[in-house]
């Protein structure tokens, strides 16, 4: 006879990301919540980003626990969501944890070897979390559930790939749930309340750098339109927002989609901004002018897609069917019809750094030049498992983190590889922080500070600008003179201050 498990609370944590940025709705949340309301659970969510405290909820439920769920990125969330576990297993060592988001999914069964972890949910979670909290319920076998990883008897098993599918087969998402007023981003420069949202999920490209393509396998679902006005409606309603930050993995996938998306937004007189990510190619072929003039009528003021490189032989290496010289007519024709073009690119590659590094300041130096609002971020290349070109850092000496502690420091900011040189990082600072930045005469405008700060960065704005826009200009930045002036001078300024002015906030 079957013994049902009289526990029946389930708490989900979003581990803090390090600032902002990751102050965004926790959707991942939101996902799991729908798929098991109908089973007499109570979830609860702890969001470290809007400032709770586990601890705290934890001792308040401890009793009923049936299941503890980290949703974790890869980077400083590890670290968050292991002092969660940990604390977890001290309280109450037999209240099961599940472990899921990107990272784990790229390296579940090392992941699982932590004993503060015992299962791992891989890709699309929604549906073998709910297969695992009814197991449970009940207390019958995880082995038929596919995406699950577990331990059983001193090993590892799995339970088969999950496959994944339409948002639309599961039920909707209960914003009532959170407070969106807690969610809301500030310091975009064409608005003041954002929020971030998804329209689709998936990506149909196969870039050999990117943890996208094992998960989605090339897949692309989007939400129906109805259904994205009735939500951004309710964003507008509740949190009386005016902008909305489209997180989809490639917004323009589908042309239709995109042309439909936006006249109903017109349609229904949503008066929103809107910023998107795309790829700069395929944009280019599926769209003409036209077109363009629509999503902008329909609020589309930004942008973002990933550049990656400026050199065209990288380019070949990551799969991104992309070369420099579309995103160069990328940002022309962005310009031309006031969208702000947004690059994100990385740097040293194990191939040839040296090389590549010239190239991608290059083609950020034309496209500056083409358009001074053009923002740029900049990373330094970091293996992630699981991916195709992976083996290649692995052979240039790249040694792999041998447990989920040693994974805590391997992102953009953070990460250095065997075949980083010193001489990059400050390249990368004079070139991005100083001449890149400082040489668009408004880029106070953009920056998300306090009122005083914002008038001291006009005042130092207007002063560096014609420098470091000539020098971009010339395409010289030897003798960086007025660069090391200029930070030595912040530098003492935050020194005899105590702040952390910087420019370029990364």
């Amino acid at each position: 006879m079957t013994t049902i498990n009289r526990r029946n609370t389930i708490i989900l944590f979003m581990p803090f990301g390090g600032g902002d940025a990751y102050r965004c709705v926790p959707y991942a949340l939101l996902y799991l919540e729908r798929v098991v309301r109908d089973l007499g659970v109570k979830v609860v969510f702890i969001d470290e980003n809007i400032g709770q405290d586990y601890h705290k909820i934890i001792d308040m439920h401890k009793d009923g626990i049936l299941l503890a769920g980290v949703s974790a990125m890869l980077g400083y969330q590890i670290d968050r969501g292991i002092g969660f576990s940990k604390y977890l297993r001290e309280v109450d060592s037999s209240i099961p944890i599940v472990w899921g988001g990107w990272h784990v999914t790229m390296m579940p069964e090392q992941s699982l070897k932590e004993h503060f972890i015992d299962f791992i949910i891989t890709g699309q979670g929604e549906t073998p979390f709910r297969k695992l909290v009814e197991s449970l319920l009940d207390n019958t076998s995880f082995e038929k559930i596919k995406g699950l990883y577990y331990k059983e008897n001193n090993s590892i098993k799995f339970g088969g790939e999950n496959e994944f599918v339409s948002s639309t087969n599961f039920p909707d998402i209960d914003y009532r749930l959170v407070d969106l007023n807690q969610y809301i981003l500030q310091g975009i420069p064409y608005a003041e309340r954002t929020v971030v949202y998804f329209a689709s999920h998936g990506c149909p490209n196969n870039c050999s750098f990117c943890a996208l393509t094992p998960v989605y396998q090339q897949k692309w679902f989007p939400k129906p339109l109805e259904k994205i006005i009735e939500e951004l409606k309710y964003f507008k309603e509740t949190a009386n927002v005016d902008s909305i930050c489209f997180h989809d993995d490639n917004f323009f996938t589908n042309k239709s989609f995109s042309i439909a998306l936006a006249e109903s937004m017109i349609a229904n007189n949503l008066n929103l901004k809107w910023e998107v990510w795309s790829h700069a190619g395929s944009f280019m072929k599926m769209f003409d002018e036209e077109h363009i003039k629509l999503f902008y009528k329909a609020g589309c003021r930004r942008i973002l897609c990933g550049a990656e490189s400026g050199n065209d032989e990288i380019l070949g290496l990551l799969n991104k069917k992309l070369t420099v010289e579309e995103n160069i007519r990328f940002v022309r024709l962005l310009k031309k019809n006031k969208i702000t073009p947004y690059f994100t690119t990385m740097i040293a590659f194990p191939l040839n750094p040296t090389q590549d590094i010239k190239d991608t300041f290059e083609m950020i130096r034309k496209t500056k030049l083409i358009d001074l609002s053009l923002k740029v971020h900049v990373g330094y290349y970091t293996p992630f498992p699981n991916t195709s070109i992976y083996p290649i850092a692995v052979e240039k000496g790249f040694i792999e983190p041998q447990n989920l502690e040693e994974w805590i420091n391997h992102t953009f900011e953070q990460f250095r590889a065997p075949w980083f040189k010193k001489e990059f990082e400050e390249q990368y600072n004079t070139f991005l922080n100083f001449y890149v930045t400082l040489s668009n005469p408004f880029f106070f405008n953009n920056a998300s500070r306090p009122r005083n700060e914002k008038i001291f960065l006009a005042l130092v704005n207007l002063a560096v600008f014609p420098l470091a826009y000539l020098r971009l200009r010339l395409n010289f930045f030897k003798w960086p003179i007025g660069a090391k002036i200029f930070f030595a001078l912040v530098k003492m300024y935050n020194r005899k201050t105590g702040k952390n002015f910087m420019i370029y906030p990364h």
